[in-house]
């Protein structure tokens, strides 16, 4: 089986569930019907292939994408049975009223592609700020000081 990123699960979201990468809020009204199914299991099998040690969400957001693919989960068996009547909006009490699919892309933003460029990055800001706080302290001496006697005199 072929190893899937996290980025590219949110490029196929973007192409092919339209909407997802513009819901802002529960007001921006997003809702997919039976003519989705084939987009939506798709979408599964990929969040499926997305090795776990990639998934590097905070415990709550863990969350909210599990139950976000377990509502796109249910709801296809549901179309197939029942000819659509419903349409996939929200996860109930989740995610603020998003659509599960706008969950599951928010989330896998969230995520890198690759572990070691992401500790590579996290290293060199941290060195940056680092060297940021050095030139602040150092700016903010006024020239050489002098010590005598265990006093400092500028």
């Amino acid at each position: 089986m072929r190893r899937v990123v996290p980025s590219e699960v949110v490029r196929f979201i973007d192409a092919v569930l339209p909407g997802a990468a513009k819901q802002e809020n529960e007001k921006t009204n997003l809702e997919y019907d039976l003519s989705y199914t084939g987009q939506l299991s798709t979408l599964l099998t990929l969040a499926q292939q997305v090795p776990e040690h990639l998934i590097t969400l905070t415990d709550a957001d863990y969350f909210i994408y599990i139950a976000a693919l377990g509502a796109i989960r249910e709801i296809i068996p549901e179309w197939q049975a029942r000819g659509g009547a419903r349409t996939l909006k929200k996860v109930p009490n989740v995610g603020n009223g998003l659509n599960p699919v706008t969950l599951v892309r928010v989330a896998l933003l969230k995520c890198p592609d690759d572990l070691r460029r992401r500790a590579i990055n996290s290293r060199s800001s941290r060195m940056r700020r680092s060297k940021q706080a050095f030139r602040k302290t150092s700016a903010s001496s006024k020239g050489p000081s002098q010590i005598t006697s265990g006093k400092r005199r500028p």
